[in-house]
């Protein structure tokens, strides 16, 4: 198997290993890091030892070889010149949105607000339709002077210092972008370790990078699915950076923040479960707008207002009726 300067090892092994005494579990632990080192095997004529040690050897292989494809693809990566051009990358980047882009005048004018009844008020000009998007967010305007962090902060992270400030045990594996991670589902990304910190407000770039890692964006099969969570992920980024949800709701940052982060470290949740039940939810606000004869003239505004305020309110019930907090 492949040399490398780390292994991982799982927390759900601790029950089998608890059945070891300290001597067997001496022994076992020196055979997984020369296995994980050189391949040696275990010599040994005990059987819970072999059976132990053929675990984790397993668990071993697989991560060698998802490590082996990620060098593979950054090698060919290499050969055909690195990563991708800004130009190109941002190309790739609107190609997965959800809903398609359209230019907007300067003068246009549009109020979002989601109440009691789920209503948006929408103000457009003649060069709106009904798949309208806001254009790119720009600098905050706010009279506030800068601070510190905010300057810091205000240019997108590298994927790698992106992971070390969310605490990921991955940060050290060398991944520079999330494609990188297509091999890694939630759980080899051990997304419930995992925190988002307050300073990645700052940019929206940043914030998406994060928001995708704990979702396991690359990883999604379903490819309808992966182009909604996109456009999720940057209504909520842009609400986040922005401070609104829309012209006319204020949102608080910080609180969104900390949301996000409570409801993925929950023992009965993650982001990813947080998601699917969005898009369950999302989908019956939509059906009915539709069965109440009520036209969206701007869905990305919606969007961003229906995911705020869903992340608000959003208990484990919503995904699973039956849990009881």
């Amino acid at each position: 198997m492949a040399r490398k300067k780390s292994f991982l090892l799982y927390i759900d092994r601790k029950q089998e290993l608890d059945m070891l005494t300290d001597a067997q579990a001496g022994i076992l632990f020196k055979a997984i890091m020369a296995y994980a080192d050189s391949g040696q095997e275990l010599q040994t004529d005990e059987l819970a030892l072999k059976l132990m040690f053929s675990v984790f050897r397993s668990q071993l292989d697989r991560n060698a070889e998802k490590y082996e494809e990620v060098c593979k693809k950054r090698s060919e990566a290499g050969k055909k010149g690195g990563r991708p051009k800004k130009e190109e990358a941002t190309e790739s980047k609107k190609s997965n949105c959800f809903f398609e882009k359209a230019k907007k005048a300067d003068n246009d004018n549009v109020n979002e607000n989601e109440n009691e009844n789920d209503n948006v008020n929408v103000s457009d000009n003649e060069n709106e339709n009904e798949n309208d998007i806001p254009q790119e967010m720009t600098d905050r305007q706010n009279s506030k002077p800068v601070s510190f962090q905010e300057r810091v902060f205000s240019k997108p992270m590298e994927f790698g210092v992106l992971l070390y400030n969310m605490h990921s045990p991955l940060y050290q594996e060398g991944f520079q972008s999330e494609e990188e991670l297509s091999d890694y589902d939630t759980e080899d990304r051990f997304v419930s370790e995992c925190t988002i910190p307050f300073t990645f407000q700052y940019n929206c770039q940043t914030l998406e990078s994060a928001l995708r890692y704990l979702l396991g964006y690359s990883n999604l099969q379903n490819q309808e699915f992966q182009n909604f969570s996109a456009s999720v992920i940057q209504a909520l980024s842009e609400a986040v950076t922005m401070g609104k949800a829309s012209c006319s709701q204020s949102v608080d940052p910080q609180r969104l923040i900390s949301r996000i982060n409570e409801i993925n470290s929950s023992p009965d949740s993650s982001f990813a479960q947080w998601m699917e039940a969005f898009a369950m939810h999302y989908s019956r606000k939509l059906k009915e707008k539709e069965d109440f004869g009520q036209p969206l003239r701007n869905k990305y505004g919606y969007l961003k207002v229906c995911a705020v305020t869903f992340l608000d309110e959003y208990r484990v019930t919503d995904i699973y009726p039956g849990f009881k907090e």
